[in-house]
């Protein structure tokens, strides 16, 4: 029997506790203020756009009959998604408006962790077992989600841990 739907039901419902737990126990639900809301601004914006760019690179490289017959469209549109993520997560936790105020940047660790624990998990199972992330010679999203889930969350846990250390040295300052 095939448990990977209850897998992912689970995963899903982990999540959603864990984000319950994150901003219903963390800091004292101030909110952002008006700073926070115009570089959160400007982080969308720039996500957006990232995002336009992703797609229509990933139109180019679908043209592109050799790139193409590796790479699935599902995958790569999964990826401009995930870029797109990263680069709103990254951007809005180094200026400072990722967290609410007052709001604890560990509950997001575990976030992390959660997403990326499982995704990995998955990963290995699939390398050890196929050797490879290809399927039918492909890179396709099957394999591949699980991929960017683990860079995608490792990158935004690495850019949370940089900003809960940069905070530590100014406050000591």
């Amino acid at each position: 029997m095939d448990y990977s739907s209850i897998i992912i039901l689970a995963v899903i419902l982990v999540l959603a506790v864990l984000v319950w737990f994150a901003t219903k126990y963390t800091g004292d639900q101030k909110g952002f203020d008006e700073m926070q809301l115009k570089k959160r601004g400007d982080a969308f914006r720039i996500g957006f756009f990232t995002l336009l760019a992703c797609v229509f690179a990933m139109l180019v490289i679908t043209s592109i009959e050799s790139v193409s017959q590796k790479i699935s469209v599902d995958f790569m549109l999964a990826a401009s998604i995930m870029i797109t993520v990263c680069v709103f997560g990254v951007y809005s936790i180094f200026a400072g408006a990722f967290f609410r105020m007052n709001e604890n940047p560990k509950a997001y660790l575990g976030i992390c962790f959660a997403v990326i624990f499982p995704n990995a998990v998955v990963l290995i199972g699939e390398l050890k077992k196929s050797g490879t992330l290809l399927k039918d010679g492909k890179l396709t999203f099957t394999p591949g989600g699980n991929l960017l889930n683990v860079l995608t969350f490792l990158i935004i846990g690495i850019a949370v841990v940089i900003k809960m250390i940069a905070n530590s040295r100014e406050e000591r300052e």
